[in-house]
């Protein structure tokens, strides 16, 4: 007689595999095929509700025998939706059963999750000068991507080094936006510690970014991504 543990793994691989011969001869299979089918309804759809894009690039039988994997050979064990999908993306990988561009749009989907649910306070009114000390939202995600799928609303995966910002604002809504270098440098500098306009502007100038032109624009930039709610003063 199977123990409590050894009975929940026989379950589990019961459900995954839809055979319930892993819990012996006299279980009720039709319960286990119950089971099994609720188990993949919730898991197909949660993956679905985060890749909209990416299986559109994928013909519908590839699209459903890969979640069938997923359900058959992966170590998903959470019931939340954003656990699922990033486990969904790190089994695509692992296996590598689509190709590197396919993961970096799945990747891109991810993202939107992540900023989604991240736990962030993002104000809608604060006063600022060039001298606070301003941070990164918590609910941002920066990624570089070496295909561009975003000129083209995620029609054309094309070989291109892109800088993508994603985020979600004080309204709670989530954007994305292609960058450029010096948006994505800026970027990266409050990602690794707040800083001040100004404190930016003395690092800039230390690594040689010291024109007056480039400053001018540089400000611009931060004033537009504060207004944006990707920049706010340090908490």
């Amino acid at each position: 007689m199977l123990n409590l543990a050894d009975s929940q793994i026989a379950l589990a691989q019961a459900v995954r595999q839809q055979n319930a011969s892993f819990l012996g001869e006299n279980t009720d299979r039709h319960r286990i095929n119950i089971y099994a089918r609720l188990v993949r309804n919730n898991t197909f759809s949660f993956i679905d509700r985060c890749y909209v894009e990416t299986q559109k690039h994928i013909s519908p039988s590839d699209w459903l025998h890969l979640k069938e994997r997923f359900v058959c050979e992966g170590k998903s064990n959470s019931p939340y939706f954003q656990d699922i999908a990033e486990q969904f993306l790190q089994f695509c990988r692992k296996k590598s059963a689509v190709s590197a561009t396919i993961l970096e749009l799945m990747d891109f989907e991810q993202a939107q999750l992540l900023a989604e649910v991240a736990i962030a306070d993002v104000p809608q009114e604060f006063e600022w000068d060039n001298n606070v000390i301003m941070q990164l939202s918590s609910a941002t995600q920066l990624r570089q991507y070496s295909v561009n799928f975003i000129s083209s609303h995620f029609n054309v995966l094309e070989k291109m080094p892109v800088y993508v910002i994603i985020w979600r604002n004080s309204n709670f809504d989530v954007i994305y936006q292609r960058v450029d270098e010096l948006d994505f440098l800026l970027f990266n500098l409050l990602s690794d510690n707040p800083l001040s306009f100004n404190s930016i502007a003395t690092k800039l100038n230390e690594i040689g970014y010291n024109s007056l032109k480039l400053l001018q624009v540089l400000q611009q930039r931060w004033q537009t991504w504060i207004e944006q709610d990707v920049i706010y003063p340090f908490k």
